[in-house]
């Protein structure tokens, strides 16, 4: 597979969308929990596509918080990574480090 480096608008246009779809995701009570570059797709039309909610979970509240972690590692939130807390917000995480 070709490895492209974005230039940064491009980047950040899709990092906008991306953003968008966490919201929406959010939005309907469920944290995806596994964000990651892995987990974006990018269509032939140039549509952001969130995938694999092999670990997202549907909650009622809005002030979930679990106990346990999943995800990638290197994309988990401190409070997941370290088993404490795991809420929307980590999700927030995984999306900035995505960015970075």
């Amino acid at each position: 597979m070709e490895k492209h480096k974005l230039e940064e608008v491009e980047a950040m246009a899709i990092f906008k969308k991306l953003t968008e779809g966490a919201m929406s995701i959010s939005g309907q009570c469920m944290i995806h929990r596994d964000l990651k570059p892995a987990n974006v797709m990018i269509d032939q039309k140039g549509e952001i596509k969130i995938i694999d909610f092999g670990y997202c979970e549907i909650f009622m509240a809005k002030k979930v918080m679990k106990t346990f972690n999943v995800g990638s590692p290197a994309y988990m939130s401190p409070e997941a990574y370290q088993r404490t807390l795991y809420s929307e917000k980590s999700d927030a995480w995984a999306l900035a480090i995505t960015l970075y």
